[in-house]
């Protein structure tokens, strides 16, 4: 084992030591000015506009016990049916700026497109304009950026399981590397270890029985798959890594002691590659979860309860359930990097909420119909 800054090289995979530990939870707290100010990028299709997403710009911040959102700038953007953003983030301190919104000009986005047209479009947040579409081979699932140079991976689904890679210089897909499994095949989880060098996709494979989900590890500088571990019969539905690197929580379905499919937690060790499940009985196979920034919570939506489930990953098992005022229908959750913060956006209205999940209290509601939505404050 060999100890580089503040990575942990182990074999394939890359862990956040002691030290970077204490750096991450230094930098979740409130900014130097005591502000814990944060900006947010809302889109959504615009209404009766075809093709054109609305994207707005949001500042917010907690100060003196009171809580402020302000909107910096909006406007609207070929960007056809908006599905999921990725962004590499930088520390940006709003007293080095102007504008606040030119603490966004180093802050790299691609917006993945969906509907009947598979494209990415790359945005510059500092002008609010949008590039060159990039044709993306097939159905489109994750997207994410990899750390340090800006590559836009995109998974894809169906006869062309796989993922592409595209180049955000030349706006062109520059590669792939395919799954090679059933064309059933459905990517659920994509991510990047923190310095970039390793890589993880979690793909559902539905029509075997034995192997009915993978975690692929792959290369991201060769682009290759060094290693395919199967889940056995866990069957996931969507999954997040943990903060420091060390652990992928999968949610979907396994088998209990009796032997019937039960909602579950599996956790997928990504030092050793070995899966275990970690609770059965859940009250859904969430499609949807997020995962504080200290690595203690997991949280999904309920949509049917209009709620929140939080699950503790060391008890192993649900904790509370929090209600959601306005018959809120949750979808689009974003933490803050801080972690004061969670955003939820409503599936079936108007509202986007900003919840204080400790306290299970609103901070804030805008009239922001449902759509992607990603907080920027530090790395």
């Amino acid at each position: 084992m060999k100890t580089l800054g503040l990575l942990v090289i182990a074999g394939v995979v890359e862990l956040l030591g002691p030290s970077g530990r204490r750096v991450a939870q230094q930098q979740q707290g409130d900014r130097a000015d005591g502000t814990g100010q944060f900006l947010e990028v809302a889109m959504y299709s615009a209404p009766g506009v075809n093709g054109f997403s609305r994207v707005q710009l949001w500042t917010s911040k907690r100060e003196g016990g009171r809580y402020t959102r302000t909107r910096l700038q909006e406007r609207e953007l070929q960007i056809p049916d908006p599905r999921a953003i990725a962004r590499e983030l930088y520390d940006f301190p709003f007293a080095n700026f102007a504008n606040p919104n030119a603490a966004l000009a180093e802050n790299r986005m691609a917006v993945l497109c969906g509907g009947a047209e598979f494209t990415l479009r790359f945005l510059n947040l500092q002008a609010l304009t949008v590039g060159r579409s990039v044709v993306l081979p097939a159905l489109a699932r994750q997207i994410a950026l990899r750390p340090g140079n800006g590559e836009v991976w995109v998974t894809h689904s169906g006869s062309a399981n796989q993922i592409s890679i595209s180049d955000p210089v030349s706006e062109r897909v520059v590669g792939s590397i395919p799954f090679r499994l059933n064309p059933q095949a459905v990517p659920v989880g994509l991510f990047f270890s923190a310095s970039g060098r390793t890589a993880y996709a979690v793909v559902r494979n539905p029509e075997s029985a034995t192997d009915r989900g993978f975690v692929f590890v792959i290369d991201p500088a060769t682009r290759q798959i060094r290693n395919q571990f199967s889940l056995g019969t866990t069957n996931p539905s969507s999954a997040v890594l943990s903060p420091d690197g060390a652990v992928i929580y999968i949610t979907g379905t396994s088998l209990n002691e009796l032997n019937t499919t039960e909602p579950s937690m599996t956790v997928f060790d990504t030092l050793t590659g070995a899966s275990s499940v970690a609770a059965t009985g859940l009250p859904i196979a969430a499609d949807q979860i997020v995962i504080h920034p200290n690595g203690q919570r997991i949280y999904w939506a309920f949509p049917s309860t209009f709620g929140l489930d939080e699950y503790d990953v060391q008890a192993r098992r649900v904790l509370r359930r929090i209600s959601l005022p306005r018959l809120i229908q949750p979808q689009g959750l974003e933490f803050t990097p801080s972690g004061d913060v969670l955003i939820v956006r409503d599936g079936a209205g108007q509202q986007a909420l900003h919840l204080d999940v400790e306290r299970g209290e609103v901070l804030d509601s805008q009239t922001i119909p449902a759509g992607p939505s990603v907080a920027i404050l530090r790395p």
